[in-house]
């Protein structure tokens, strides 16, 4: 299985990371797993080091800014999208790098998990019920679309909490 791992590159808490990584090839039964990585600081180098530390096979896939300029980070992301069983997202509910990741997984049909971070769980739930209402637009929408996922989840919240 290809397993593609990204997340924030913000971050950095090793034993988060390592536990989520274990929790989902556990839970998915993952057999034969290749680790897809982007290179990228924060979740896609400790993903890398879970990997190495567990004698799990890694994927590089380096940003080609030679070829792809500005748009070297997503044409790698895309790629591994691409090539990847299944993606894990291991997110703070924030970055645009990660939200770009889960609209390609959309774009292709690719199954994923998102794993939020540092998120309090009732935002957790506010995000997810937003992030599934406007799951429809998620393939080809801009990524400013995040925005209006989170304006989406905060009227949520404003519907619970009175």
């Amino acid at each position: 299985m290809n397993l593609f791992i990204c997340g924030s590159i913000k971050i950095k808490d090793k034993e988060w990371i390592f536990s989520k990584i274990e929790e989902c090839i556990a839970e998915k039964n993952c057999t034969n797993v290749t680790i897809l990585e982007g290179e990228a600081r924060g979740v896609d180098l400790i993903a890398k080091e879970w990997a190495l530390a567990h004698d799990i096979p890694v994927k590089e896939y380096p940003p080609d800014v030679q070829h792809y300029l500005h748009n070297a980070c997503h044409k790698r992301n895309e790629d591994m999208t691409r090539n990847c069983d299944f993606a894990l997202m291991l997110w703070n509910g924030k970055s645009y790098g990660t939200f770009d990741d889960i609209q390609l997984c959309e774009k292709y049909s690719k199954p994923y998990e998102i794993c939020y971070y540092d998120l309090a769980e009732h935002m957790q739930k506010y995000l997810s019920l937003a992030m599934e209402k406007f799951k429809p637009k998620l393939a080809d929408g801009p990524r400013e679309l995040l925005d209006d996922i989170w304006e989406e989840a905060m009227k949520i919240r404003g519907r619970y909490t009175h």
